[in-house]
Protein backbone atom coordinates (compact mmCIF):
# COMPACT_ATOMS: atom_id res chain seq x y z
CA UNK A 1 0.00 0.00 0.00
CA UNK A 2 1.49 3.32 -1.04
CA UNK A 3 2.03 6.22 1.23
CA UNK A 4 -1.21 8.13 1.85
CA UNK A 5 -3.36 5.40 0.31
CA UNK A 6 -4.79 4.26 3.65
CA UNK A 7 -5.76 7.83 4.59
CA UNK A 8 -7.40 8.37 1.19
CA UNK A 9 -9.34 5.11 1.54
CA UNK A 10 -10.51 6.05 5.05
CA UNK A 11 -11.55 9.49 3.83
CA UNK A 12 -13.53 8.08 0.89
CA UNK A 13 -15.27 5.55 3.13
CA UNK A 14 -16.19 8.30 5.59
CA UNK A 15 -17.66 10.66 2.99
CA UNK A 16 -19.59 7.83 1.40
CA UNK A 17 -20.84 6.86 4.86
CA UNK A 18 -22.12 10.41 5.38
CA UNK A 19 -24.22 10.11 2.21
CA UNK A 20 -25.48 6.68 3.26
CA UNK A 21 -26.35 7.95 6.75
CA UNK A 22 -28.17 10.99 5.33
CA UNK A 23 -30.23 8.70 3.12
CA UNK A 24 -30.86 6.34 6.04
CA UNK A 25 -32.10 9.23 8.23
CA UNK A 26 -34.35 10.49 5.43
CA UNK A 27 -35.84 7.05 4.76
CA UNK A 28 -36.27 6.31 8.47
CA UNK A 29 -38.00 9.66 8.99
CA UNK A 30 -40.34 9.18 6.04
CA UNK A 31 -41.23 5.75 7.40
CA UNK A 32 -42.03 6.95 10.92
CA UNK A 33 -43.80 10.09 9.70
CA UNK A 34 -45.96 7.85 7.54
CA UNK A 35 -47.24 6.09 10.66
CA UNK A 36 -50.69 7.61 11.10
CA UNK A 37 -50.89 6.31 14.68
CA UNK A 38 -48.04 8.63 15.62
CA UNK A 39 -48.02 11.35 12.96
CA UNK A 40 -51.66 12.09 12.43
CA UNK A 41 -51.80 15.82 11.71
CA UNK A 42 -55.02 17.30 13.00
CA UNK A 43 -54.57 20.82 11.72
CA UNK A 44 -52.63 22.99 9.30
CA UNK A 45 -49.98 23.85 11.90
CA UNK A 46 -49.10 20.19 12.38
CA UNK A 47 -49.10 19.67 8.62
CA UNK A 48 -46.68 22.57 8.23
CA UNK A 49 -44.39 21.10 10.89
CA UNK A 50 -44.26 17.79 9.04
CA UNK A 51 -43.66 19.56 5.74
CA UNK A 52 -40.78 21.59 7.21
CA UNK A 53 -39.21 18.44 8.65
CA UNK A 54 -39.49 16.68 5.28
CA UNK A 55 -38.02 19.66 3.43
CA UNK A 56 -35.10 19.96 5.85
CA UNK A 57 -34.38 16.22 5.66
CA UNK A 58 -34.40 16.36 1.88
CA UNK A 59 -32.15 19.41 1.94
CA UNK A 60 -29.61 17.65 4.18
CA UNK A 61 -29.53 14.63 1.89
CA UNK A 62 -29.30 16.58 -1.37
CA UNK A 63 -26.63 18.96 -0.03
CA UNK A 64 -24.51 16.06 1.21
CA UNK A 65 -25.03 14.12 -2.02
CA UNK A 66 -24.19 17.15 -4.18
CA UNK A 67 -21.11 17.99 -2.10
CA UNK A 68 -19.88 14.42 -2.35
CA UNK A 69 -20.19 14.48 -6.15
CA UNK A 70 -17.85 17.46 -6.48
CA UNK A 71 -14.35 16.20 -7.17
CA UNK A 72 -12.13 19.07 -6.07
CA UNK A 73 -9.01 17.38 -7.46
CA UNK A 74 -10.51 17.50 -10.96
CA UNK A 75 -12.40 20.79 -10.45
CA UNK A 76 -10.43 22.90 -7.95
CA UNK A 77 -12.62 25.94 -8.58
CA UNK A 78 -15.56 23.99 -7.09
CA UNK A 79 -14.00 23.67 -3.61
CA UNK A 80 -15.97 26.65 -2.34
CA UNK A 81 -19.27 25.20 -3.54
CA UNK A 82 -18.47 21.87 -1.88
CA UNK A 83 -17.73 23.61 1.42
CA UNK A 84 -20.92 25.69 1.15
CA UNK A 85 -23.06 22.62 0.46
CA UNK A 86 -21.58 20.90 3.50
CA UNK A 87 -22.17 24.02 5.60
CA UNK A 88 -25.80 24.22 4.52
CA UNK A 89 -26.29 20.55 5.38
CA UNK A 90 -24.97 21.34 8.88
CA UNK A 91 -27.34 24.32 9.15
CA UNK A 92 -30.29 22.12 8.17
CA UNK A 93 -29.26 19.50 10.76
CA UNK A 94 -29.38 22.20 13.43
CA UNK A 95 -32.78 23.30 12.16
CA UNK A 96 -33.98 19.70 12.32
CA UNK A 97 -32.99 19.47 15.98
CA UNK A 98 -35.48 22.21 16.79
CA UNK A 99 -38.15 20.76 14.49
CA UNK A 100 -37.79 17.31 16.08
CA UNK A 101 -38.19 18.90 19.50
CA UNK A 102 -41.39 20.58 18.31
CA UNK A 103 -42.71 17.35 16.83
CA UNK A 104 -42.28 15.25 19.99
CA UNK A 105 -45.04 16.87 22.06
CA UNK A 106 -47.15 17.80 19.03
CA UNK A 107 -47.44 14.24 17.83
CA UNK A 108 -46.90 12.46 21.17
CA UNK A 109 -43.87 10.57 19.86
CA UNK A 110 -42.80 7.82 22.26
CA UNK A 111 -39.59 8.77 24.07
CA UNK A 112 -37.57 5.78 22.85
CA UNK A 113 -38.45 6.48 19.20
CA UNK A 114 -37.74 10.16 19.68
CA UNK A 115 -34.25 9.58 21.14
CA UNK A 116 -33.41 7.06 18.42
CA UNK A 117 -34.47 9.60 15.79
CA UNK A 118 -32.52 12.37 17.52
CA UNK A 119 -29.38 10.25 17.92
CA UNK A 120 -29.41 9.43 14.20
CA UNK A 121 -29.57 13.14 13.44
CA UNK A 122 -26.85 14.10 15.93
CA UNK A 123 -24.49 11.41 14.62
CA UNK A 124 -25.09 12.52 11.05
CA UNK A 125 -24.48 16.14 12.00
CA UNK A 126 -21.17 15.21 13.67
CA UNK A 127 -20.06 13.28 10.59
CA UNK A 128 -20.93 16.13 8.23
CA UNK A 129 -19.12 18.60 10.51
CA UNK A 130 -16.01 16.42 10.63
CA UNK A 131 -16.09 16.03 6.84
CA UNK A 132 -16.48 19.79 6.42
CA UNK A 133 -13.58 20.45 8.79
CA UNK A 134 -11.32 18.01 6.91
CA UNK A 135 -12.24 19.57 3.57
CA UNK A 136 -11.73 23.12 4.89
CA UNK A 137 -8.27 22.15 6.12
CA UNK A 138 -7.47 20.38 2.87
CA UNK A 139 -8.84 22.93 0.38
CA UNK A 140 -8.52 26.11 2.42
CA UNK A 141 -11.04 28.20 4.24
CA UNK A 142 -13.82 30.08 2.51
CA UNK A 143 -11.77 33.27 2.82
CA UNK A 144 -8.87 31.65 0.98
CA UNK A 145 -11.22 30.71 -1.84
CA UNK A 146 -13.20 33.94 -1.99
CA UNK A 147 -11.21 35.28 -4.94
CA UNK A 148 -12.62 32.51 -7.11
CA UNK A 149 -15.71 33.48 -9.09
CA UNK A 150 -17.75 30.48 -7.94
CA UNK A 151 -17.66 31.60 -4.33
CA UNK A 152 -19.51 34.81 -5.00
CA UNK A 153 -22.21 32.99 -6.94
CA UNK A 154 -22.66 30.39 -4.19
CA UNK A 155 -22.72 33.07 -1.50
CA UNK A 156 -25.46 34.96 -3.34
CA UNK A 157 -27.47 31.77 -3.83
CA UNK A 158 -27.12 30.91 -0.14
CA UNK A 159 -28.11 34.42 0.93
CA UNK A 160 -31.25 34.20 -1.19
CA UNK A 161 -32.06 30.77 0.23
CA UNK A 162 -31.58 32.03 3.80
CA UNK A 163 -34.02 34.88 3.16
CA UNK A 164 -36.82 32.37 2.64
CA UNK A 165 -36.18 30.48 5.89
Amino acid sequence: MGRGTKHAADWKETTLQVVIDAKRLYCHSVKIMGNEKVFNPRNDFQNSTLLRIQQALLSVYTNVWDANRINVLKEPDMACERLELQRWAIVECKRLLSLFELAKPQFHIPTAKFWNWMSMLVELSKKISAWHKRDAERYGSKNDLSNQGGCRLISLRCQRAAAFC
